[in-house]
């Protein structure tokens, strides 16, 4: 059925103001926004037919759109993005019979059409030990470095990411 897709990004360039240059800050959204924009690539099927801008505001150092994001399946994304103001990662998907939650990013959550019941599955344990998902990226870098069957993005899925970033930001 018709996915409906919940993104929202969250970042607090603000608190990195010394640490970085301002070029930088200006396009943290390809350092750290392209983990969620990476979702609109894996969970939305088909073509890019629009995007849309629904709100927008630059206020005091304060940035926040929502975007629409039509596909050719019929599937819509809406990213909401809030810099420099507290709020989570997040990802929700809503079908005809299932709702997916996923914030923390590494904690899925779904319902069914059913009984509506909650089913959590289980955080990782090196998801609890170390940075979200280093483990398994570190697991599956040494598997392409030994030749081996791995999962990980290629430069292509890279690129298609990062052109759709400029999109919408």
């Amino acid at each position: 059925s018709q996915r409906i897709i919940n993104i929202s990004d969250q970042q607090s360039t603000l608190k990195f103001k010394n640490k970085f240059p301002k070029k930088i800050l200006e396009n943290f959204m390809y350092a750290n926004s392209i983990h969620l924009v990476d979702y609109v690539r894996i969970f939305a099927r088909g073509k890019i037919n629009s995007i849309k801008t629904m709100y927008d505001l630059k206020k005091n150092k304060i940035i926040i759109f929502s975007k629409k994001i039509n596909f050719s399946s019929g599937d819509v994304v809406i990213f909401n993005s809030i810099w420099n103001k507290p709020g989570p990662w997040s990802v929700n998907i809503s079908t005809d019979n299932f709702f997916f939650e996923m914030c923390p990013l590494e904690q899925l959550k779904y319902r069914n059409k059913k009984d509506n019941k909650i089913i959590e599955f289980n955080i990782n344990k090196d998801d609890i030990r170390y940075k979200p998902g280093f483990m398994r990226q570190a697991n599956e870098m040494i598997k392409a470095i030994d030749r081996k069957k791995f999962n990980i993005p290629s430069s292509d899925d890279a690129y298609k990411t990062i052109k759709l970033i400029k999109k919408i930001f």
